[in-house]
């Protein structure tokens, strides 16, 4: 998603979404968000499949997203909201 600036330029997110299997079941998988490298949110629970993680971690990483730009001044470009 990119969202435009006050100079009506493209402007990227700073967040990341990471979905894998856990370390020690491997047949359950989460889900963490980060931002510059670092762990910012992480789902608590863990899921089935992989599917399940990332529908779970992308409505997180929506919210977050929309804090970022609201916060940051920014406003959705037409069509992606």
């Amino acid at each position: 998603m990119c969202y435009l600036g006050a100079m009506s330029k493209c402007v990227p997110h700073p967040f990341t979404i990471n979905i894998q299997a856990r370390r020690l079941m491997r047949e359950r998988f989460h889900w963490a968000i980060r931002q510059g490298g670092q762990i910012v949110r992480e789902g608590l629970i863990t899921y089935e499949t992989f599917e399940a993680a990332r529908v779970a971690g992308k409505d997180v990483l929506d919210q977050m997203i929309a804090g970022w730009s609201h916060t940051a001044g920014l406003m959705p470009l037409e069509g992606t909201a």
